[in-house]
């Protein structure tokens, strides 16, 4: 067990002076302006990890509560990455789909007269 400071508020790693309260880890190699989930007498709240301090310090005698875990941003990054990916090809998709079915449209005019036959085997090649 290692007791630790942190700091509420967004971008509170930055603030000099930002105010830091000591909690209980047994969380290994927490870096400097990691975000980590705490118990606090609100419920459980994000703050900002701002480093470890010793045991016998009026800082470490402060702690009653305990950091539950490292914010992990990866399974939302991969997911929004999978998002994007995905909205990217069904855009292709539905780009292929309208020319398909323009293309459909284009053979059913060509087929009853043979000026537009010609257009659609010159569309044909412009296309390709």
């Amino acid at each position: 067990m290692k007791i630790c400071q942190v700091s509420f508020g967004l971008d509170s790693s930055t603030q000099v002076g930002a105010k830091k309260y000591s909690y209980f880890t047994d969380l290994k190699a927490l870096k400097e302006g990691e975000e980590v989930v705490v118990e606090t007498k609100y419920g459980t709240q994000i703050a900002v990890f701002m480093g470890y301090v010793e045991m016998d310090t009026a800082e470490a005698k402060r702690a009653t509560s305990w950091i539950i875990q490292k914010v992990d941003y990866s399974k939302m990054y991969e997911n929004k990455t999978k998002q994007v990916r995905l909205h990217e090809i069904r855009k292709l998709f539905m780009e292929k789909n309208e020319m398909c079915e323009e293309r459909q449209r284009f053979l059913r005019i060509a087929n009853e007269n043979d000026e537009m036959f010609s257009l659609l085997q010159e569309y044909d090649m412009l296309v390709k």
